[in-house]
């Protein structure tokens, strides 16, 4: 399920605990043209930017800025910015990723083809092309930053030089015919496909859902896949996987949303009968049990796009599909063991939440709206 990101919702900041109740509203906060019916949110030196792509298929894309207050949005597409020859050859972005001290752009150009645009996030350099041999068929599913360990962080303040390995990794995964791909770069200009197509075989076609997570005392990667799998590999070396054990016992024929919570890996999938559920192990378990009910409470869920934590201890949320009562934002109540709703749009037209970003206190997150195109909101309690 190709998953659209097609509007931007605002989110305050809250403090959320478990076991309290979360009373919340949605407002609209601004106003972007209904021709930007997808794109992705970028925070840069004090101000936000939206980076929109048009209803038209193949169209160009659009650049708005938030105004001083982030009460509106400020279409800036004809000026001259950083974003002008990015914007200008992309007609499609998926993923933004800051690494290494550099802004990367990944997403598609008018012909298809895979692009990956790079800027120094401290200079006022126009972002620049970087030649990539990525499939010219391919969907980039997924982009992660493989961190150094602590005592690798230690040694490089030591040693700011480094040494052969330590440095850090960004990974691509790719989805096409030929099976998924998993590619590795150090310095985000030159990539090396790891392993086979497919990473166990070249059945995995899609990887829908990928985290990075400790488990037996080594940094693991879980891949979740279009088909229903969980595959697992060391993050030091990504050229191996194999199916999670147990994992095969749940009826699953699509995993959505992967992350972990008080030492649990959580999962959310969809089964054969195409309903939402979410299930969760102990690290190194074998065993899984389903977390709450059956569509997070509500039978028009149609998948959990994102599973996400809004501080780094605090409790799980899940963002919501639902092209019946519009997308919904539900919390993990841990003490009464239930998802609780905490906002939703109440509109089928914003039907997809996605993409969270903090920005100065604010919680900001993608959703769809295919009628209306993009809208800004702000939860509040």
């Amino acid at each position: 399920m190709k998953k659209n990101f097609l509007a931007i919702v605002i989110f305050s900041a809250f403090m959320a605990t478990a076991g309290s109740a979360q009373a919340a509203s949605l407002s609209q906060v601004g106003d972007l043209s209904s021709d930007a019916v997808s794109g992705k949110l970028m925070k840069y030196h004090g101000s936000l930017y939206t980076l929109t792509s048009s209803a038209e298929e193949g169209g160009p894309m659009s650049v708005y800025q938030s105004d001083a207050d982030f009460e509106n949005w400020v279409d800036v597409s004809a000026e001259e910015t950083i974003f002008s020859e990015a914007v200008n050859s992309l007609t499609q972005l998926d993923f933004i990723r800051l690494y290494r001290g550099n802004f990367f752009l990944f997403g598609k150009n008018t012909a298809g083809d895979i692009e990956i645009w790079r800027k120094p996030s401290k200079s006022e350099d126009d972002f620049t092309k970087i030649s990539t041999d990525f499939s010219p068929d391919s969907e980039i599913t997924a982009v992660i930053n493989k961190r150094t360990s602590p005592k690798q962080r230690v040694y490089k303040r030591r040693h700011p030089q480094g040494a052969p390995g330590r440095a850090n990794q960004l990974i691509v995964i790719t989805s096409s015919d030929e099976g998924a791909k998993l590619y590795t770069s150090k310095n985000g200009t030159s990539w090396n496909q790891a392993g086979v197509n497919g990473l166990i075989d070249d059945t995995v076609s899609n990887v829908t859902s990928v985290f990075r997570m400790p488990l037996g005392g080594s940094q693991k990667l879980i891949a979740g896949t279009s088909d229903g799998r969980l595959l697992i590999s060391s993050i030091s070396d990504l050229s191996t996987w194999e199916e999670l054990e147990g994992w095969s016992s749940v009826d699953s024929s699509e995993v959505t949303a992967i992350n972990a919570q008080s030492g649990k890996l959580v999962v959310a999938t969809l089964d054969s009968d195409n309903q939402v559920r979410v299930y969760q192990s102990n690290l190194g378990s074998t065993s899984f049990e389903q977390v709450g009910d059956t569509g997070l409470g509500n039978d028009n869920t149609a998948q959990v796009t994102h599973l996400t934590k809004f501080m780094s201890k605090g409790p799980l949320f899940a963002a919501t599909e639902n092209g019946t009562d519009g997308a919904e934002l539900y919390r993990w109540n841990h003490k009464d063991k239930e998802w609780v709703l905490v906002a939703g749009t109440d509109n089928e037209n914003f039907a997809l939440f996605s993409n969270v970003l903090r920005f100065k206190g604010t919680r900001y997150m993608l959703a769809e709206n295919t009628i209306d195109g993009a809208e800004v909101f702000r939860l509040s309690k």
